[in-house]
Protein backbone atom coordinates (compact mmCIF):
# COMPACT_ATOMS: atom_id res chain seq x y z
CA UNK A 1 0.00 0.00 0.00
CA UNK A 2 3.33 2.20 0.31
CA UNK A 3 2.10 3.90 3.29
CA UNK A 4 5.57 3.93 4.90
CA UNK A 5 4.83 7.16 7.00
CA UNK A 6 2.04 4.93 9.22
CA UNK A 7 3.92 1.80 8.89
CA UNK A 8 7.05 3.67 10.38
CA UNK A 9 4.95 4.69 13.52
CA UNK A 10 3.70 1.67 13.43
CA UNK A 11 7.12 0.02 14.17
CA UNK A 12 7.87 2.57 16.26
CA UNK A 13 5.26 2.14 19.07
CA UNK A 14 6.25 -2.09 18.67
CA UNK A 15 9.65 -0.70 19.47
CA UNK A 16 8.54 1.16 22.66
CA UNK A 17 5.89 -0.99 23.58
CA UNK A 18 7.46 -4.60 23.25
CA UNK A 19 10.04 -6.50 25.73
CA UNK A 20 10.54 -9.03 23.48
CA UNK A 21 14.07 -9.05 21.52
CA UNK A 22 12.67 -10.54 18.56
CA UNK A 23 10.27 -8.60 18.24
CA UNK A 24 11.92 -5.39 18.62
CA UNK A 25 14.57 -6.81 16.73
CA UNK A 26 12.43 -7.00 13.75
CA UNK A 27 10.48 -3.50 14.17
CA UNK A 28 13.61 -1.38 14.25
CA UNK A 29 14.74 -3.62 10.75
CA UNK A 30 11.62 -2.99 9.75
CA UNK A 31 11.95 0.46 10.55
CA UNK A 32 15.74 1.04 8.59
CA UNK A 33 14.27 -0.85 5.86
CA UNK A 34 11.35 1.68 5.30
CA UNK A 35 13.18 4.58 5.49
CA UNK A 36 15.66 3.28 2.50
CA UNK A 37 13.15 2.90 0.33
CA UNK A 38 12.33 6.52 1.15
CA UNK A 39 15.71 7.45 0.05
CA UNK A 40 16.36 8.41 4.56
CA UNK A 41 19.49 6.93 4.56
CA UNK A 42 20.37 9.17 7.69
CA UNK A 43 17.27 8.71 9.31
CA UNK A 44 17.92 4.90 8.10
CA UNK A 45 21.36 4.84 10.37
CA UNK A 46 20.06 6.76 12.83
CA UNK A 47 17.59 4.27 13.71
CA UNK A 48 19.84 1.95 13.23
CA UNK A 49 22.53 3.27 15.74
CA UNK A 50 19.71 2.97 18.63
CA UNK A 51 20.60 -0.98 18.42
CA UNK A 52 23.40 0.17 20.80
CA UNK A 53 20.72 1.40 23.50
CA UNK A 54 18.22 -1.27 22.76
CA UNK A 55 17.46 -5.17 23.75
CA UNK A 56 18.30 -6.60 19.67
CA UNK A 57 19.72 -9.00 18.36
CA UNK A 58 22.94 -7.24 16.94
CA UNK A 59 23.90 -10.01 14.07
CA UNK A 60 20.16 -9.24 12.44
CA UNK A 61 21.03 -6.03 12.30
CA UNK A 62 24.71 -6.11 11.47
CA UNK A 63 24.70 -6.11 7.64
CA UNK A 64 21.62 -3.11 7.18
CA UNK A 65 23.98 -1.31 9.39
CA UNK A 66 27.09 -2.12 7.39
CA UNK A 67 25.13 -0.78 4.21
CA UNK A 68 23.65 2.14 5.14
CA UNK A 69 26.87 3.77 6.87
CA UNK A 70 28.14 2.80 3.98
CA UNK A 71 25.49 4.71 1.69
CA UNK A 72 25.92 8.17 4.07
CA UNK A 73 29.63 7.80 3.76
CA UNK A 74 29.15 8.18 0.08
CA UNK A 75 26.66 10.72 0.27
CA UNK A 76 29.61 12.46 2.59
CA UNK A 77 32.18 12.28 -0.36
CA UNK A 78 34.21 9.77 1.76
CA UNK A 79 33.96 7.81 -1.17
CA UNK A 80 36.62 5.23 -0.04
CA UNK A 81 35.25 4.31 3.51
CA UNK A 82 31.64 3.60 1.46
CA UNK A 83 32.62 1.08 -1.48
CA UNK A 84 34.95 -0.50 1.43
CA UNK A 85 31.57 -1.26 3.30
CA UNK A 86 29.56 -2.43 0.44
CA UNK A 87 32.32 -4.26 -0.76
CA UNK A 88 32.69 -6.11 2.65
CA UNK A 89 28.88 -6.51 2.67
CA UNK A 90 28.90 -7.88 -1.10
CA UNK A 91 31.63 -10.76 0.43
CA UNK A 92 29.70 -11.58 2.93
Amino acid sequence: MKNYNEGILAYEQAIKFNSSKKATTKALYEVSKLKIELGDYYGASYTLERAGSLDVDQRVIEKLKTFTEGATAIMKKKFRRGIENLNYLARK
